[in-house]
């Protein structure tokens, strides 16, 4: 399993209130956003999402889960926006591309 890529199909199914509104944000079919989630679930063993008809809702347990993704999730989007940074001023500064 992809954690990070579940942690943020998570994440992003937590923000949209909705399964359906998150794959299609995510360009992914709704069914693999949703086995992506139950397989965190199963290797965190314990309940992200109260799931119903109505919509989603997070287990006190998913929501403690959640502040800690969205951290981790900003923590590599800087890492990797470091890393960018660091390519362009090398491309302009060396001449290359």
């Amino acid at each position: 399993m992809d954690k990070l890529r579940a942690m943020t199909f998570f994440c992003r199914a937590v923000e949209s209130k909705s399964l359906a509104a998150a794959a299609q944000a995510l360009d992914v079919v709704p069914s693999a956003l949703s086995k992506a989630i139950s397989a965190l679930e199963q290797d965190l063993a314990f309940g992200l999402l109260n799931r119903s008809t109505r919509g989603l809702s997070l287990t006190e347990e998913g929501a403690l889960y959640y502040e800690r993704c969205r951290q981790i999730i900003a923590d590599v989007e800087a890492a990797e926006s470091i890393g960018r940074g660091r390519a362009s001023a090398c491309t302009l500064r060396c001449g290359t591309r």
